[in-house]
């Protein structure tokens, strides 16, 4: 789910904030675990996959669609099933080297 993501890059830079989003593509949660090959297959756990949140005064969590503050235990949005994917390499070590790179730049550290 990078749509999120996407949109709340674009509200941060609209208000002047330096930000950078990296995507890699077939990659999901816990990628960077080498351990895992195969996907697991979670049918029981909740999923925001369909709700649409957008960000309310104080910081609070609204879904979109019915304005109202998001309860990931209640909401009608949720849903229940996700897959966590497997080891993904390439991002992994796309990951490790821009996430290096950053605190060098940010920390001024001598490679």
């Amino acid at each position: 789910m990078i749509e999120p993501c996407r949109a709340y890059v674009q509200r941060l830079k609209a208000a002047g904030v330096d930000v950078a989003l990296a995507e890699y593509p077939d990659t999901y949660h816990a990628y960077d675990f080498a351990w895992r090959k195969e996907p697991i297959k979670l049918a029981s756990l909740p999923v925001d996959r369909n709700c649409s949140l957008v960000e309310g005064d104080g910081g609070q969590f609204l879904n979109s669609k019915t304005g109202k503050l998001f309860d990931p235990k209640n909401d009608p949005c949720m849903e229940k099933g996700a897959t966590l994917a497997y080891y993904n390499e390439e991002a992994t070590v796309a990951t490790t080297k821009a996430v290096k790179e950053f605190l060098v730049t940010i920390f001024h550290l001598k490679q």
